[in-house]
C-alpha cells in the first residue's frame, strides 16, 4: 500500500566530498621538501668534509715547501762556502796545513788555511767524531811555544768551511775536545788533531 509517505523518494544528502587530490599535491611537496632537505644537508657534509681535506693538503703543502726552501738555502749557502774554500785554495797567499787525527780520534781531518800577510785563518772540517752535547771542538796556534784560542769550531759537520780567529804567526795549529763553550788553556790529554806550519 502506498501511503503518501512510502512514495516519497529518499534522498541523502551528499556527503562532502574531501579533496583527495589537494591532499596529495600538499603530501607530494612535503615529501620532496624532506627529500630536499637530507640531499641538502648531505651536500652540505660532502663539501664541509672536503674543504677540510683540501685545507689539509694545502697545509702539507705549505710545510713541504717550506722544507723545501730551507733545503734550498742550506744547499746555498753550503755552496758559497765551498765556493768561498775554492777561492781561498786557489789563492797563493794562503798556506794549507793538514791536522791528521791523534791518538784518541785517528780518523781526524781537518785543513787550517792561513794567510800570514792578513793573518786570516780558515779552517775546514774533513772528519771527525760527533760529540756528545756538552763537549766541543777548539782550535789552538801555536806560537813560540804556547798555546793560543783560535775559537771553537761552530759547525762540526764534513766539508765545513769555518772562519776562525785572525793569528799573526804560527808554528802549528792543533784540535782538542773541550768542556761545552771551549777553555782559555787546552785540555793536551784531549788532543785529537795537530799540524805543522811549514
Amino acid at each position: 500500500m502506498n501511503t503518501p509517505d512510502n512514495n516519497r523518494k529518499i534522498t541523502t544528502s551528499p556527503t562532502p566530498k574531501t579533496d583527495h587530490s589537494r591532499f596529495t599535491f600538499w603530501k607530494k611537496i612535503g615529501a620532496f621538501s624532506m627529500v630536499l632537505a637530507i640531499a641538502g644537508f648531505a651536500v652540505a657534509v660532502y663539501f664541509g668534509k672536503m674543504y677540510y681535506q683540501t685545507e689539509d693538503g694545502l697545509n702539507e703543502l705549505i710545510i713541504e715547501h717550506t722544507q723545501m726552501a730551507e733545503e734550498l738555502q742550506f744547499n746555498n749557502i753550503r755552496l758559497s762556502e765551498l765556493e768561498f774554500a775554492f777561492s781561498i785554495s786557489a789563492d797563493p797567499n794562503y798556506q794549507k796545513i793538514g791536522l791528521i787525527g791523534l791518538q784518541i780520534q785517528p780518523t781526524a781531518s781537518l785543513s787550517v788555511w792561513w794567510n800570514e800577510q792578513s793573518e786570516a785563518t780558515f779552517l775546514m772540517v774533513n772528519n771527525l767524531t760527533p760529540l756528545p752535547d756538552d763537549k766541543d771542538y777548539q782550535l789552538w796556534a801555536t806560537i813560540d811555544g804556547q798555546f793560543v784560542d783560535m775559537g771553537i769550531l761552530a759547525d762540526r759537520d764534513q766539508g765545513s768551511f769555518l772562519k776562525m780567529k785572525d793569528i799573526p804567526k804560527a808554528s802549528a795549529f792543533s784540535i782538542t775536545i773541550e768542556p761545552k763553550g771551549g777553555r782559555p788553556d787546552p785540555t793536551i790529554d784531549q788532543l785529537c788533531a795537530s799540524g805543522i806550519v811549514g
